[in-house]
């Protein structure tokens, strides 16, 4: 595995909990 497809990877896995720790907070504060 190159270090590009790694990076792609880590990017693509941090954009979604970063959407998945957004939707919950919202919805923690705002049900």
């Amino acid at each position: 595995m190159t270090n590009r497809v790694l990076l792609v990877l880590v990017l693509a896995t941090l954009a979604l909990v970063g959407r998945l720790g957004v939707s919950l907070f919202a919805g923690w504060f705002c049900p």
